[in-house]
């Protein structure tokens, strides 16, 4: 018996969306956020001090390269890849669950919804934690 794939939605808004939603997440705590060009290898955002004055102490940086990787489904693994290649792009990842609907099973995304929640994991995090496979 042949083993039934699934067919994965794509949704590129959604996908692009939870980039903005993590952006204003960030703005809303005063951490001044501007979106990387698409496709820019290893980070999505870039974070810098409000203060344009602001001289960062010995153990800051001046800017801070965020990651997003988001999830649409509730009722995903809350699982995320990362490749091997990109730990040294960022410093921050942010996993964003959307949390847009069930989608696993018979579901088909009509139930389930509930509020985005965001994980902020830092690139030593990624590292100790990440499995090649």
């Amino acid at each position: 018996m042949a083993k039934r794939r699934r067919d994965w939605l794509r949704l590129p808004v959604v996908s692009a969306g939870s980039e903005f939603l993590v952006m204003g997440h960030l703005m809303r705590h005063n951490i001044l956020t501007y979106k990387a060009p698409p496709g820019n290898e290893g980070y999505d955002l870039i974070c810098i001090h409000p203060d344009p004055r602001h001289q960062p102490g010995p153990d800051e940086k001046a800017q801070i390269r965020v990651q997003v990787k988001s999830r649409y489904a509730t009722d995903c693994d809350r699982g995320f890849p990362v490749k091997e290649t990109s730990l040294a792009g960022f410093d921050y990842l942010i996993i964003a669950f959307l949390n847009i609907g069930n989608f696993y099973g018979h579901n088909d995304g009509s139930t389930g919804a509930r509020e985005p929640e965001y994980f902020t994991l830092s690139q030593a995090f990624i590292r100790e934690h990440h499995e090649p496979s």
